[in-house]
């Protein structure tokens, strides 16, 4: 695997190769527990895997509430099971064609547009056994009037309300993901993929 990184010296180099050999093997410690059944998932490398744990945080965490104005959010309802159903202990998503694959949110904190597009898509698999990807770009371009503000961070329930009145969202083939938020909303109601109720 490669990712083309260029460095601006060769200390540099050096020190970041190391970071990227101790992080391979802790990737190597973690996946050898789960073949022994002490992990529930799988870890493989990243084009992150050349920063120390400090850094990629920093770069990649953090949760920014937006200071524009909110929309009022409906009251949840309370979900109330059925007492003669039987549910499986669990249930793995990926094995039914239920996920996307993982994507990355880049350097832009957006992590609530795709947790807000993943929800969407697995609920929408859910009621039509049909996979979308919805487009995450879509929800950092067109949430601002929402009380979203784009990679400086936002909320889920406030895409989903614009969801809810725009009458859907589009798909990531008809408006990919930019990692930036400088752009004008670009939706286009042919290009809907899921909607939201």
């Amino acid at each position: 695997m490669t990712y083309a990184k260029v460095y601006p010296t060769s200390e540099i180099e050096s020190f970041r190769k190391e970071v990227f050999i101790e992080n391979r093997a802790k990737i190597a410690k973690f996946n050898q527990e789960y073949s022994q059944g002490k992990r529930n998932f799988v870890q493989q490398l990243n084009p992150f895997g050349d920063l120390l744990h400090h850094e990629f945080t920093q770069l990649l965490n953090g949760f920014n509430r937006s200071t524009l104005p909110r929309v009022n959010v409906p009251t949840p309802t309370t979900f109330i099971p059925s007492a003669n159903v039987a549910l499986p202990a669990t249930v793995d998503w990926r094995q039914v064609g239920a996920v996307t694959p993982v994507k990355s949110q880049g350097s832009c904190a957006s992590c609530w547009a795709f947790a807000a597009a993943g929800a969407l898509e697995g609920h929408w698999f859910r009621k039509t056994g049909q996979l979308v990807d919805v487009s995450e770009q879509n929800l950092i371009d067109c949430t601002k009037s929402y009380g979203n503000d784009g990679c400086m961070g936002g909320l889920v329930d406030p895409a989903f309300q614009y969801i809810r009145a725009n009458g859907g969202v589009d798909g990531e083939e008809s408006y990919p993901y930019e990692s930036r938020d400088d752009q004008q909303c670009r939706f286009k109601s042919e290009n809907v993929v899921a909607e939201c109720t």
